[in-house]
C-alpha cells in the first residue's frame, strides 16, 4: 500500500515537475523564480517516502526534462533534482543548515560536470564564450573612451579595468561556489513555507547573527594572504588557486563582520533595518575591507562578550 502511494504521489510530483520546468524555460521572468522552485518536488517525495522513492522520482524526471525542455531542461534538472533529494534527506533528520551546506554542493558539482561535458562532448567552452564576451564589450568601451580624448587619466582607467578583467577570468570558480550556496539558500527560504503546507515541520536555522566560525579561521585567512603574496606567474594554477582562495576566505571573514553588526543592533535593540541595510552598502562598496577587519577582530577577541557585558 506505502509502495503503491508512493509511485501515484511521485507521478504526480513528476508531472508537476514537468510542467514547472516549461514555465521555467518559456517565462523569462516568472521562470527565474519558479527555477528556484524546482528542488521541491524531489524534496516532497524524499521528505514523505525517504530516498530511495525520490532518487526513483529524479531518475523518471530526467527523460521528462529532456522532453519538455531539450537539452537545456535536462541540464536545469540534473542539478535541482540532487539538489531535491539532499534536501529532502536531511530535513528528514531535522538538519536545515547541512541540507542547505548539501544542496550547495550538489549545484557545484553539477555545474562543473556540465561545464566537463559541454566541452568534452559538445565543443562548447562556456567560460571562453564569457571572456570573449566581455573582451568584445572591453574593446567598444575602450574605443567609445577614446573617441573622447586620450588623456592620462582616460588612459589609467583603461589600464584599471583590463586589469580588473584579466582578474576576473580566473575566478570563476569562486563565481560558481558563492553561486551555488547563494541558490541553495534560497531553495530553502522558499521551500519552508510551502513544505509546511503540507504539514511537514521544517526547524528554522539559527539567527544569523548568532554565526561564529572557529578561531582556526583567521590563521587559514592569514596563510591564504601569506602564500597569495608569494611571486607566481599569471595564468599559472597556482596563481589561480591562490586568487580563489583568496576572494573566499575575505568573502567567509566579510560573513563573519556582517553577523557581529546583526548581533550588535539586535544587542543595543536597535531598528532591524539598519543591519540589513549595512549590509546592502557593504556589499556595494569598498566598506566590504572595514567589515573583514571587524570579522577578524570577532573571531579573534570575542567581541560579542564585551557588547553582551556593555548592553
Amino acid at each position: 500500500m506505502k509502495q503503491t502511494r508512493a509511485l501515484v504521489e511521485g507521478a504526480i510530483l513528476v508531472s508537476l515537475f514537468a510542467v514547472v520546468m516549461m514555465i521555467s524555460l518559456y517565462l523569462p521572468f516568472v521562470g527565474t523564480f519558479l527555477l528556484l522552485a524546482l528542488p521541491l518536488p524531489a524534496m516532497i517525495q524524499t521528505i514523505r517516502h525517504g530516498v530511495k522513492p525520490g532518487l526513483f522520482m529524479g531518475l523518471v524526471s530526467l527523460p521528462v526534462s529532456l522532453i519538455t525542455g531539450s537539452l537545456s531542461g535536462l541540464a536545469f534538472a540534473v542539478p535541482v533534482t540532487a539538489a531535491g533529494i539532499l534536501m529532502g534527506f536531511h530535513y528528514r533528520k531535522n538538519e536545515p543548515a547541512q541540507a542547505i551546506a548539501s544542496a550547495a554542493v550538489a549545484y557545484m558539482v553539477s555545474i562543473v560536470l556540465l561545464l566537463f561535458i559541454s566541452i568534452q562532448f559538445l565543443g562548447l567552452n562556456l567560460i571562453e564564450e564569457i571572456n570573449q564576451s566581455y573582451n568584445e564589450s572591453f574593446n567598444m568601451y575602450e574605443s567609445i573612451m577614446k573617441q573622447f580624448g586620450n588623456d592620462d587619466e582616460a588612459a589609467k582607467q583603461l589600464e584599471l579595468v583590463r586589469e580588473q578583467l584579466k582578474q576576473a577570468q580566473y575566478l570563476y570558480p569562486t563565481v560558481i561556489v558563492i553561486f551555488s550556496a547563494i541558490t541553495a539558500f534560497l531553495n530553502h527560504l522558499i521551500a519552508k513555507p510551502v513544505l509546511r503546507r503540507f504539514a511537514m515541520q521544517i526547524p528554522s536555522l539559527k539567527p544569523f547573527r548568532e554565526l561564529k566560525l572557529p578561531q582556526g579561521t583567521i590563521w587559514l585567512y592569514v596563510l591564504t594572504i601569506l602564500l597569495s603574496l608569494a611571486p607566481a606567474e599569471e595564468g599559472s594554477v597556482f596563481y589561480s588557486v591562490m586568487l580563489n582562495a583568496s576572494m573566499m576566505m575575505g568573502f567567509i571573514i566579510a560573513i563573519q563582520g556582517f553577523s557581529f553588526v546583526f548581533y550588535f543592533c539586535h544587542a543595543k535593540k536597535l531598528p532591524t533595518v539598519l543591519p540589513v541595510l549595512f549590509l546592502i552598502f557593504g556589499l556595494l562598496t569598498p566598506l566590504m575591507y572595514l567589515v573583514r577587519i571587524l570579522g577578524i577582530i570577532d573571531i579573534g577577541f570575542n567581541l560579542r562578550e564585551k557588547v553582551k557585558k556593555s548592553s
